[in-house]
């Protein structure tokens, strides 16, 4: 068992990608880490004690002044996220329609994303491309801890390391077949989930309300019906199939999977990169529940009323249908006692002086409170 858990960890410590130089990569995906950090804080700034009040490029473009920090700060991640998803879609279905295998998806054959494996050549175009992915989610992983931590973190943190591996570990090791078709399926329903938080408050109803109807199907028939019936079922067939095949044979009669030798013999990324797959999944089904509340929430009442999926504090819109605010405390009902007495004592006129002054007046338990603990002092 310590042998093959040694040979296991040496296998995926050894880049098998031709067109990675390791350091020189590191390096330069380290300065693209920063520029993306320096280029997020510029465009929509952070929201955290100390940088909520440096000004950003959006707040001299959009000028929201009738927004308080915690909206303003949401409206432009949603604004920075919209932007980049739509640029990194565009990119990867520009790479993924110029690949001859993708005809081979087109007719079932799934195992053309990691058969030939070593013989994968991603090509100047897509290092490129996967260098920028790379440098965009782990500074999404930094960004996590510059700003005030919201209900969701755990779960972001979880989202953006599970990413940050399966990108790192899919460059290492060659699978960058499975990472584009990956990147591809998750940035559709990206851009119009961020289009729908960005525009909730700021478009048309039928705009708002169209983008989210897309998102939702685009959700459900990308992320929770072709991610894991491609991506995941393939990676678990591949890197697990002297365990799952004969299970499926005795049960359904299935046959082997086609798996390259080679790579199952190497051990590269065959155990990790299903679970890590298989993470994003699980949380796909939580935010998919998400979106069902705020369907169901939509069809009630209105879109516009219906809140933020993600908590920016620990106190959220009454109107969301996932956070909810706090009672006021006893303390602030007491204090309005009395003011609320003058509003009906205005209300009223002069004949409900009794009603408004017994609502004022201290109860006579309260009297005998008060008189006891002047007696104590005494």
């Amino acid at each position: 068992m310590l042998d093959d858990i040694v040979r296991w960890t040496r296998a995926n410590m050894v880049v098998n990608n031709p067109r990675v130089d390791f350091w020189p990569d590191a390096e330069m995906v380290g300065l693209r880490i920063a520029m993306f950090v320096g280029a997020r804080f510029c465009f929509s700034g952070a929201y955290n004690k100390h940088f909520r009040r440096i000004p950003c490029i959006l707040d001299f473009v959009m000028k929201p002044k009738d927004m308080d920090d915690t909206k303003k700060s949401k409206f432009f991640e949603n604004l920075w996220y919209t932007l980049w998803h739509s640029t990194s879609f565009y990119w990867a279905a520009s790479l993924f329609f110029t690949q001859s295998w993708r005809t081979d998806l087109y007719r079932g054959e799934f195992h053309v994303l990691f058969m030939g494996w070593k013989r994968q050549d991603m090509g100047a175009d897509l290092h490129r491309w996967y260098s920028f992915e790379m440098a965009f989610w782990i500074s999404s992983l930094v960004y996590l801890f510059l700003e005030k931590a919201r209900k969701d973190f755990f779960i972001m943190l979880a989202h953006h390391l599970a990413t940050s591996l399966l990108l790192a570990g899919s460059f290492l090791w060659n699978y960058w077949r499975i990472g584009l078709c990956v990147l591809l399926l998750h940035d559709v329903s990206d851009v119009f989930l961020y289009a729908t938080k960005s525009g909730k408050d700021h478009l048309p109803r039928a705009v708002t309300e169209g983008l989210f109807v897309c998102l939702a199907i685009s959700y459900f028939v990308l992320r929770m019906m072709i991610y894991p019936g491609v991506c995941v079922y393939t990676a678990i067939r591949t890197g697990y199939a002297p365990f799952v095949d004969p299970i499926l044979a005795t049960l359904f009669g299935a046959e082997p999977f086609p798996t390259d030798p080679e790579m199952i013999a190497a051990g590269v990324g065959c155990y990790s990169a299903p679970i890590l797959l298989s993470v994003l999944f699980v949380l796909h089904c939580i935010w998919f529940t998400m979106i069902i509340q705020v369907a169901k929430k939509a069809l009630r009442t209105s879109l516009h009323d219906t809140g933020d999926i993600r908590s920016d504090s620990d106190c959220s819109p009454v109107s969301s249908p996932v956070n909810q605010c706090a009672k006021p405390s006893r303390e602030i009902e007491m204090k309005l006692a009395p003011e609320q007495g003058k509003n009906i004592l205005r209300s009223r006129g002069p004949d409900s002086n009794t009603s408004a002054n017994k609502l004022m007046a201290p109860s006579r338990n309260e009297k005998n409170v008060r008189h006891k603990k002047i007696d104590d002092d005494r």
